[in-house]
């Protein structure tokens, strides 16, 4: 019987696995969920109902944005007020919903807010130009019309109270609307959060109805404090990875130049710049609706003008990650041999294969070790994770091409502060528990926005981890703890494509699932012709 490469391995990625499913939150999360009304059919509604309000949408541009109440969805995670809060779903404003614009730069915008589920309109926002025309109506013209336009979204009277009316006399002389009416749910008893309604009058038309939360002063402190703390903390880890880069370019223009070589990286410092430049056009309804906002430009100077500030950031990203390779090739020659093979070596597809084997379970492990963090610190450290609808894969043109990003990531983060950043350490400082730990630190600092509380937690989770890679980095190769990250990030980017998605997406998930193992099986057609010629002469 032929024995297993790798027993410990595979028991341990085994275990991760099951670790994975059985630890992992099953709730999904509304960043993942995808709605049952989908993007076409929102902007299709939200289009019928601005035709009732004598809108036609057939010159204007459209973006649909899948988004949530981010800071309400927070505070119900922070409190434990989640299972509360969905006793009301029935009596409240969803948590998540489509945001379909229409609009004109620098003209007129129509927004409309679609429940994901029923695909009825639950708010919306004309904003004209210019403003209607004829008399503004009397007050209590207006706050009937406001009582109108509630009623018709469903709302309890008997629950409500005013608790603010605007009139054109002391509202801002930038405002186009006549009267601003907001009522407060007095029977809303969910943790000391508040709901409000609000209805905006301009002329003899209702121009805008939202309903909205509020939670407590303190809370909003409390997330505000924390965003600039991760802030700050990211800030420090840019700071280290331009340090890092600077210290590459003097490795590489200091080195004798006949031992350098700066081919190594280019190709994957091509792919890169490809992923970055797909990945920015793959978000276009997200750059589309800050288009809505009237910057004094024509739309085609400021189209042309994103789309050399994008280019630009990615040759940047692209170039520095090459730079990084270059160097860190030099310093892996002096300190650790054949960690990083280039494609012409004869033992290259071997090592390639090899490697994403081991990128599965080595990927499969650390899911199993990140679950088993989370639980761990859920159950008894206090931290929480709230919704990040901002990484939503349905924001995307193409939702399927989301795990493209994992690329991104387990290629240049990876060469950036595996290869650089621990040859750096070991080399200057001479220790290898600081080559696992400096620039695992620097990687960590970089997720610190992630949405985890306490701020702190991101940044203790991936130390560890990033010290863990870098120990599979100096026991098998770069090629390898590539792979494992290109993995776990494809797993957890997948998942909700591959189970909420359109049918079109789910096969795009599985292709990004088997990509890597693809890779490192065909690896011998990557070489050129000769090599593959002269390997098998």
């Amino acid at each position: 019987m032929r024995r297993s490469k790798y027993p410990v391995l595979w028991i341990l990625a085994l275990f991760g696995l099951f670790a994975f499913f059985i630890l992992s939150d099953q709730e999904e999360s509304a960043s993942e969920q995808v709605s049952s009304i989908n993007r076409e059919t929102a902007g299709r509604l939200a289009a019928d109902f601005l035709h009732t309000k004598g809108v036609s949408v057939s010159e204007l541009n459209r973006t649909v944005l899948y988004q949530g109440e981010t800071e309400m969805d927070a505070y119900l995670q922070r409190h434990d007020l989640t299972d509360q809060f969905a006793a009301k779903q029935d009596k409240a404003y969803p948590l998540t919903s489509w945001l379909v614009t229409y609009f004109q730069p620098g003209e007129d915008t129509y927004r409309v807010w679609i429940d994901d589920a029923s695909g009825h309109v639950l708010g919306y926002e004309l904003k004209s130009k210019h403003r209607p025309a004829g008399p503004a109506i009397t007050g209590r013209e207006a706050i009937r019309l406001a009582q109108d336009e509630l009623f018709h979204h469903g709302v309890r009277f008997s629950r409500l109270e005013l608790v603010e009316a605007e009139s054109e006399k002391n509202l801002p002389p930038t405002s186009r609307d006549d009267y601003i009416f907001r009522w407060k749910d007095t029977g809303w008893d969910v943790g000391q959060s508040s709901f409000f309604h609000e209805v905006k009058i301009a002329g003899k038309q209702v121009t805008s109805y939202r309903a909205y939360y509020e939670i407590p002063e303190k809370d909003q402190q409390w997330f505000a404090k924390q965003e600039t703390l991760g802030t700050i903390l990211t800030w420090i880890s840019l700071l280290g990875m331009l340090l890092l880069v600077i210290f590459s370019l003097v490795v590489a223009f200091v080195h004798p130049r006949h031992e350098v070589d700066w081919e190594r990286g280019l190709v994957l410092a091509l792919i890169l710049l490809g992923i970055g430049l797909l990945t920015h056009l793959n978000d276009w309804p997200t750059f589309l609706t800050n288009m809505t906002i009237d910057l004094g430009m024509p739309l085609v100077v400021i189209l042309w003008g994103t789309a050399l500030l994008i280019s630009v950031i990615a040759v940047l990203s692209s170039g520095a990650s090459y730079i990084a390779a270059v160097a860190g090739s030099i310093l892996q020659n002096d300190l650790w041999r054949d960690k990083w093979l280039h494609w012409g070596d004869g033992g290259w597809p071997e090592r390639l294969r090899g490697a994403a084997f081991r990128g599965y379970l080595l990927a499969f492990v650390w899911l199993g070790l990140q679950s088993v963090f989370y639980w761990i610190s859920e159950t008894w450290l206090g931290v929480w994770t709230e919704n990040d609808y901002s990484m939503t894969p349905w924001n995307y043109l193409v939702p399927g091409l989301f795990p493209i990003l994992a690329w991104t990531a387990g290629i240049g983060e990876e060469i950036t502060f595996r290869l650089l950043g621990m040859g750096l350490v070991k080399k200057y400082l001479r220790s290898t528990f600081l080559a696992l730990l400096l620039p695992s630190m620097i990687w960590a600092l970089a997720h610190s926005l992630y949405p985890v509380h306490p701020f702190y937690t991101r940044f203790v989770e991936l130390t560890l981890f990033g010290m863990m890679i870098g120990w599979f980095f100096l026991r098998y190769d770069l090629e390898t703890v590539i792979f494992a990250h290109v993995v776990f990030d494809t797993v957890l980017m997948s998942l909700p494509v591959l189970f909420d998605g359109s049918w079109a997406d789910r096969m795009w998930a599985v292709g990004w699932l088997v990509l890597p193992a693809a890779i490192g099986r065909y690896a011998h057609l990557l070489q050129p012709r000769m090599i593959r010629q002269r390997e098998f002469r």
